[in-house]
């Protein structure tokens, strides 16, 4: 079997050469087609035709004289046909569900045949083995393996630059944290979240030199575990602090609050300070 081209190459781009089926074409130097001078190698596009080389008047060994893939310049004799370009269809591979890990976060766009899936190691954790990204190969496997991740270390301290007034039980503002290991401290709410389940410290600072006493909590998912208190001294500014250590699991809060009864002042800055850390990943016996 032969393929004859029918586009020209060169300066002739865009015009349909005149080769026929024998390749007689008008100038073998210009047109992509073989015409005795050996310009088989030659071919500039996908489009051209097949027939019999051996009894190309006849194509007594193919079922018609002649088919074009793409276009076919000629309409004038039975036994021609154009078939349009080639085209790729799905073979429908499916690679099926790549996986993923307690640790770790995906992201899929499929699961045929190309696709891919990306992993990242969720909050607070830090990269361990696997493959950050997998493709879907021809032969319906996944490449690679499934991404894991192992915890990290978890810091935070926080301190706020302006005073806060109030007696909302609303977290107090600790907004500028300048620590934050691991991430799970958020400045916006002044709210600390347990990236997963473990043993934590907390340590709160409170400084005032409001004339009234002053009352702040820990909270703990709603609920108070610590209190702190701070009596000041004819107006003279006093500190008072607290810490203690949680057995959290993932997603637990903590935060400072005042009491809601009172108004009270607390200076934050540099003198009042919301911190905390990773003791020990897991479940403590």
């Amino acid at each position: 079997m032969k393929l004859l081209g029918l586009l020209p190459r060169g300066p002739t781009e865009g015009t349909t050469c005149g080769c026929s089926l024998r390749g007689n074409c008008v100038n073998g130097q210009l047109c992509n087609c073989n015409n005795g001078n050996n310009y088989d190698n030659r071919w500039y596009v996908d489009q051209g035709y097949l027939f019999s080389e051996t009894s190309p008047a006849a194509a007594v060994d193919l079922p018609v004289k002649e088919v074009g893939f793409g276009r076919f310049p000629w309409s004038d004799s039975v036994g021609r046909y154009t078939i349009g370009p080639l085209t790729c269809k799905d073979k429908g591979v499916n690679c099926g569900d790549p996986g993923n890990s307690a640790t770790t976060n995906r992201t899929l766009d499929g699961t045929r045949y190309g696709d891919t899936v990306t992993y990242t190691c969720k909050q607070g954790y830090k990269y361990e083995r696997g493959d950050m990204q997998r493709n879907c190969t021809a032969s319906g496997t996944w490449t690679g393996e499934v991404m894991t991740c192992s915890p990290g270390m978890i810091a935070f301290s926080a301190t706020s630059l302006q005073s806060y007034f109030g007696y909302s039980s609303s977290p107090v503002p600790f907004n500028n944290a300048t620590v934050n290991v691991g991430g799970a401290y958020s400045t916006s709410r002044g709210v600390f979240t347990a990236p997963f389940e473990g043993l934590y410290h907390i340590d709160v600072h409170l400084a005032t030199y409001s004339s009234n006493t002053c009352y702040a909590y820990i909270v703990v998912n709603g609920g108070r575990v610590r209190t702190i208190y701070v009596d000041p001294y004819s107006n003279n500014r006093q500190r008072g602090s607290s810490s203690v250590l949680l057995q959290l699991s993932e997603g637990h809060t903590v935060h400072i609050a005042l009491e809601y009864y009172y108004n009270y002042y607390v200076t934050l800055g540099q003198e009042s300070t919301f911190s905390g850390f990773l003791l020990q990943h897991g479940q403590q016996t």
